[in-house]
């Protein structure tokens, strides 16, 4: 089956990324995350990791962080090829508070997510804090939370309230549910459990994966550990609870597939 990843950090994590690249299933397409914190100094060296041999075919890129892009360097996020971007990490920086600070969006923020919006490209809600978040959704401009889980399931700084995900989904943005553990309050049945909960709350249309694979080393389950094969005990366990085929597709892949075009989500395997 089709595979489309939110959110895996090999890029800028994994010891080889080429080779790992290289190792993905032709129907696999993954997002891979430049993670800025304290690994690039400015947007040239974001730049530089997009161009990258590891992002091969198939490969979507985002900025994870923003804190080292300074406003002249703006257009490098679209010249990377990002069809998304995070403001922050955790902390906060120039532009806005992440999920272990109290800060909000700042004035120079702002600017940046119209700028991003402007430019095509959504604007990654992930780590952002509940308040930085809130004032993001605010604006007006397109959004998604690559890797994320249910706050109304789970409470964590990292999670997403009901209602934040319901203005995310308004806006015709996707939420990828993570694999990592902390997130959810128990192992893969957890997991299938918040998804189903998803689902049932929202519908299954703005449902994807974003494993955050590379970005963690404790997922819902340890044959996880970066290998997207061994997610079918997460298929096997959605059908088990009565999703049919195409809705489990839908999850793992077209929905996310389907922000990027309005051909069918198999048409994918033909081009990658």
């Amino acid at each position: 089956m089709l595979i489309a990843d939110m959110h895996n950090d090999y890029l800028t994590c994994c010891p080889e990324p080429f080779a790992y690249s290289e190792s993905l299933h032709p129907d696999t397409f993954v997002t891979a995350a430049i993670w800025t914190t304290g690994q690039c100094r400015c947007g040239a060296d974001v730049l530089r990791l997009a161009k990258s041999p590891a992002v091969s075919c198939g490969t979507f890129v985002s900025v994870e962080d923003c804190g080292c892009i300074a406003p002249s360097e703006w257009d490098l996020i679209s010249e990377a090829g990002a069809v998304m971007a995070g403001l922050t990490w955790n902390g906060a920086n120039r532009y806005a508070g992440g999920a272990y600070s109290d800060e909000g969006l700042t004035e120079e923020g702002k600017r940046l997510c119209r700028y991003l919006d402007y430019s095509g490209i959504f604007v990654d809600l992930a780590h952002l804090n509940h308040r930085s978040c809130r004032q993001v959704l605010d604006l007006g401009v397109r959004v998604v939370d690559s890797h994320t889980a249910l706050d109304s399931r789970r409470s964590h700084p990292r999670n997403r309230t009901d209602d934040e995900i319901r203005e995310i989904l308004a806006r015709g943005g996707r939420i990828g549910l993570t694999l990592v553990r902390d997130f959810f309050d128990g192992n893969e049945d957890a997991w299938v459990e918040q998804a189903d909960a998803f689902v049932q709350k929202f519908g299954e249309k703005g449902l994807c994966i974003g494993t955050d694979f590379w970005g963690s080393d404790d997922f819902v389950s340890a044959e996880f550990s970066n290998r997207y094969e061994n997610l079918s005990v997460l298929v096997e366990k959605l059908r088990k609870m009565g999703y049919n085929d195409s809705v489990v597709q839908d999850i793992f892949a077209c929905n996310y597939l389907s922000l990027w075009s309005d051909q069918p989500c198999m048409s994918f395997t033909t081009t990658h």
